[in-house]
């Protein structure tokens, strides 16, 4: 009877230490996923921190991820006691037309799906240089790229030279030293080991369509965002016979299903309109006609 007893006991310790292994063993298993999930939402963070710095990066004064909207009304009440938070509807009716677009927008500027509005338009070098924009003596037309119907969010900042354009070769080469200074600038604001730079700012064969630039990507790219955060590039345009420089936030640039969204938008409104005018001009024409037969 005894040695029953110890037998039994035996066996309920052996099941207790297999039961104790096993909870022991999910812990251990279940604190090692959390590390490694804890691990991984880091490095999402640090990462979409990175992306944010990088994609808030400024050229001219202009921020990359501001809103272009704000921007231009900005320009317009600079220096009045009005106030964002007091921005009316009619505000907004000056600077946005009918079909929802910034008013003087240029669609597709040089080429590329975009939504492009020229900034000297809006602004007095006289009142905002310094202020909400900074002008430089080598630059003369300065340019922003936008999301519509949105934010409004500016994915694009661009200025072309006073220098002559010559051809692609001497173009590149009169960026070259701009495109050095944003690089060491945006290096300086950004001092992450983990951020990848691509140094493609030289001329190339065929280089109307192969501009030059440089790219700033991060080393793990975890989600969804591209290898390619921020880029400066080098525009050179025969037909414009101008040369570009720009940085752009490929997150925040307009790609080809939106766009074709958005024009599809514009068309629809302007068809809508048209329409519009077209019966009420027919309404207060009201012409004498036969109607026999009618």
């Amino acid at each position: 009877m005894k040695k029953d007893k110890v037998v039994l006991w035996s066996i309920f310790a052996v099941i207790l230490l297999a039961f104790y292994w096993g909870y022991e063993r999910l812990s251990s298993i279940k604190k090692e996923e959390e590390r490694i999930k804890a691990e991984k939402e880091f490095e999402i963070y640090k990462e979409s921190k990175i992306f944010e710095r990088l994609e808030s990066t400024s050229l001219f004064g202009i921020r990359i991820n501001d809103s272009a909207i704000a921007l231009l009304l900005d320009f317009k009440h600079y220096g009045t006691s009005l106030k964002k938070e007091v921005w009316t509807k009619e505000d907004y009716s000056k600077i946005i037309d009918e079909t929802g677009l910034l008013k003087g927008t240029k669609i597709n500027f040089m080429g590329s799906a975009n939504f492009t509005l020229k900034l000297n338009d809006f602004f007095d070098p006289n009142i905002h240089n310094g202020v909400l924009i900074n002008l430089n003596e080598n630059f003369e037309d300065y340019y922003i790229k936008y999301q519509p119907y949105r934010s409004g969010k500016i994915s694009t900042v661009l200025a072309s030279l006073k220098t002559e354009y010559v051809d692609h070769n001497k173009c590149v080469k009169d960026l070259r030293p701009y495109a050095d200074i944003i690089l060491e600038r945006i290096k300086f604001q950004n001092p992450n080991k983990d951020i990848i730079i691509k140094d493609y700012f030289y001329p190339k064969i065929n280089g109307k369509f192969n501009y030059p630039s440089i790219r700033f990507g991060y080393k793990y790219n975890l989600n969804a965002f591209g290898d390619t955060v921020l880029t400066i590039r080098g525009r050179c345009s025969p037909s414009l016979k101008k040369a570009f420089i720009e940085i752009e936030a490929s997150a925040q640039s307009v790609d080809l299903d939106r766009h074709r969204d958005i024009m599809k938008k514009i068309r629809e409104q302007k068809e809508l309109d048209f329409k519009n005018e077209f019966n009420n001009s027919a309404k207060e024409a009201k012409p004498e006609i036969d109607k026999s037969g009618l």
